[in-house]
């Protein structure tokens, strides 16, 4: 599709961003036990939401819901892979039990068959324009991206651009996708924030001033950035080879932004630090919920450097680990978290951690190289 024409004297900018599928690689593949014996069924698994996988397991069973009883267990990573549309694990399990009825049966997915026929994190594609005026600010804010209407509310920014145009197009793909950590906020995360920060640049503008000029009327989101830029030192002077990069994204009721550090050692990108600051509203546990925002940067920071589902022939080829690489305790960055007591609503904290890592991470890596990458994961080569 061909989007306005900017206006005489304005400076437009565009770009194009990928992200490829993804698994939610859980340490734990997919497992389940299940017994049908006297007219009741019994599943032992970790499952997201218990009650859904209830009247999954019932339909498979057919049977009643109150004859059923899920034994929620512990899970070994989660990350959507075990949320409603996702039960086939489950599903498996009980079909088998009911065919060795009163008999028990085990079920354990290798990691061979839990990589290769998960739900993915879908593919993206983003198509974006933007237009400043002579004086450097932006006036328009347009997009195009492969996927469902319902993303377009994470598409778009909090920036107070006046006229923006934002739509999904469907583009239907043959392999299974579902709900990935963050959701549609990954993607879109890792679009918006390396857009803003490649119009930035365009108006010659310092990255942080120029999104801070845009949340005038946003004064949470505002807030948060001014924090993460103060803890991340933005503006003071690094050691030669490092560069910071800034990204903000609110996703499941909260705010969060991230300042990297990152430089290149043998040619590998290596992220040395991130400050985060976080607006979830009330926090009860604190110690947790640090936890949850450094485990969302770690995985966030897998995906962004690593991750990519590849498919050939109609299949995929990723099979174990070490074709789908991981942050290891060596390459982890140090993390400082701080959160902001703004009185706003309670949101979440499990998935919000992830989406200004890519964006961040990326737009470091342009001060540093002077090369924009716009697909994940980030390669220089």
């Amino acid at each position: 599709e061909v989007l306005d024409e900017p206006p005489a004297g304005a400076r437009e900018v565009t770009a194009e961003y990928c992200v490829p599928y993804l698994s939610h690689a859980t340490m734990e593949p997919m497992c389940a036990t299940a017994q049908l014996a006297d007219g009741r069924l019994d599943v032992w698994c970790g499952t997201q939401d218990p009650l859904s996988t209830r009247g999954v397991a019932a339909g498979v069973a057919d049977l009643d819901r109150d004859n059923v009883s899920i034994h929620n267990q512990q899970l070994g990573g989660g990350f959507g892979r075990r949320l409603p549309g996702t039960y086939d694990y489950v599903e498996q399990a009980v079909a088998v039990a009911k065919v060795t009825s009163p008999r028990p049966v085990k079920l354990v997915w290798s990691r061979e068959e839990d990589m290769r026929h998960g739900y993915y994190r879908p593919f993206v594609l983003g198509r974006f324009q933007g237009v400043l005026d002579a004086e450097g600010r932006a006036q328009r804010w347009a997009s195009r991206f492969t996927g469902g209407v319902a993303d377009t509310l994470e598409a778009d920014p909090p920036y107070g651009i006046e006229d923006k145009d934002i739509q999904a197009v469907s583009a239907p793909v043959h392999l299974r996708t579902g709900s990935w950590r963050s959701v549609a906020a990954s993607q879109h995360g890792f679009f918006s924030e390396s857009f803003v920060d490649e119009m930035a640049h365009a108006a010659g503008s310092d990255p942080f001033e120029f999104r801070r000029a845009l949340l005038e009327h946003e004064p949470r989101h505002r807030a948060v950035l001014e924090r993460a830029a103060d803890l991340g030192g933005w503006g003071n002077a690094l050691s030669e080879g490092r560069a910071r990069g800034i990204a903000i994204v609110e996703s499941f009721g909260s705010i969060v932004a991230h300042v990297a550090e990152v430089g290149l050692e043998n040619g590998a990108v290596r992220v040395y630090r991130v400050d985060s600051a976080v607006d979830c509203g009330l926090v009860v546990n604190p110690q947790q919920a640090e936890a949850q925002v450094q485990g969302g940067i770690n995985f966030g920071l897998s995906s962004a450097l690593f991750h990519e589902i590849t498919v050939r022939g109609g299949a995929v080829e990723n099979r174990n680990f070490p074709d789908f690489n991981m942050v290891r305790f060596a390459q982890a960055p140090r993390i400082n978290v701080s959160f902001l007591d703004s009185g706003g609503p309670v949101g979440g904290l499990g998935e919000p951690g992830v989406p200004p890592v890519a964006p961040a991470v990326a737009n470091a890596l342009f001060v540093l190289t002077g090369t924009r990458l716009r697909d994940l994961p980030l390669r220089l080569t």
